[in-house]
């Protein structure tokens, strides 16, 4: 079974394992969602879900148990079904469209139950992902895309000298870009990429302190981890260590923290890991096509000394195509009873 389509068998089951038998309408959507899944009909399964949620709200209430175990697969859905180009949509339209969802479900959230909710925990993840997806999709707009203060160009004046006319200076005016014009497109750029950046640090924060308050002390050191993961992405090294330390140390001192040292900092991570999986999932890893390579990963997150072992079923572009990717990624860094490392030596 292809990873995608066991993933939307997890959707279905859990919609399922909600109730959905209890309402006629609910038990014809969940079949017509799968039927659109079994023939890849995406476009038609992406409209089943949102039907779906929108029955779970009419037969249960909009803050209902059932009804917010749908929102959690309405938004992974729209999440995972980005990441895989599944639908027709512009990529930003999608993912505008999911962060306003998640906008107003936590909204909704806080009115019923109060700022400090468990069940804001999810919500707050998912809209975090989507931020960062819509960070990634503005960071690689093109400064044309923005409108600028002004015109966009302007006459200026342009002389030269005549030697025939006794050195008199010609002068005329031409067209050129306006630079005020270009700087305000830059400066709107980065004001848009500032939103997303913002909303991203500002759910993680709000995780962090939701399960703090609640005792949910691994989930917290999880979130804070990811807050890590946000500043090691953003180039802020010390804070980013800061994080991971506090994380580290929180799950160092849990008698149940072994098992989550092992999957947030025992294994090659490419940050921001939320870009990649789902809260408590282990990240998807680099695909190598069989070949096996070694590097080491330096306490600011970088691969060093990369070797390829073995070449595996993968063909010579395979191979320099995954090498890129690897030199290009920043990992998150491993710790022990110390501290960050150094480096640490890791294959993959």
């Amino acid at each position: 079974m292809r990873k995608m389509d066991y993933l939307l068998v997890i959707f279905l089951t859990s919609v399922i394992c909600t109730g959905a038998a209890s309402a006629q309408d609910i038990a014809e959507l969940t079949d017509s969602i799968g039927k659109s899944v079994a023939s890849r009909n995406w476009d038609k399964a992406d409209d089943g879900y949102e039907a779906l949620y929108s029955a779970y709200q009419a037969e249960y209430g909009s803050g209902s148990r059932q009804a917010l175990s749908m929102a959690k697969v309405l938004g992974e859905w729209k999440i995972q079904a980005y990441r895989n180009k599944l639908l027709s949509e512009l990529p930003a339209q999608i993912m505008e469209e999911a962060s306003a969802f998640y906008s107003s479900l936590i909204e909704e959230i806080i009115q019923l139950y109060g700022d400090n909710a468990e069940g804001l925990i999810d919500p707050l993840y998912g809209q975090a992902m989507v931020e960062y997806h819509l960070y990634q999709i503005t960071s690689r707009k093109p400064i044309s895309d923005y409108r600028g203060v002004g015109p966009e160009v302007i006459e200026e004046e342009q002389c030269v000298d005549s030697e025939d006319r006794g050195g008199v200076a010609i002068c005329s005016y031409v067209e050129a870009p306006n630079r005020d014009y270009i700087e305000s497109q830059a400066q709107a750029k980065a004001d848009e990429i500032a939103i997303h950046s913002d909303a991203i640090v500002a759910a993680l924060l709000k995780v962090a302190a939701i399960c703090n308050q609640n005792q949910y002390l691994l989930d917290e050191a999880e979130a804070l981890v990811h807050l890590g993961d946000y500043h090691l992405y953003g180039g802020e090294q010390a804070t980013a260590l800061d994080f991971y330390s506090r994380a580290y140390q929180q799950l160092e001192s849990n008698a149940e923290g072994a098992e989550w040292i092992h999957r947030l900092f025992g294994q090659p991570t490419v940050v921001p890991s939320l870009t990649t999986s789902m809260p408590g999932a282990d990240p998807v890893s680099i695909v190598t096509h069989g070949a096996r390579f070694r590097f080491s990963i330096s306490s600011v997150g970088k691969a060093e000394d990369i070797e390829v072992l073995s070449s595996g079923n993968s063909d010579r572009e395979a191979r320099q195509n995954t090498l890129r990717i690897i030199s290009g990624a920043t990992f998150r860094p491993y710790f022990d009873g110390a501290g960050v490392t150094e480096s640490s030596l890791v294959e993959i």
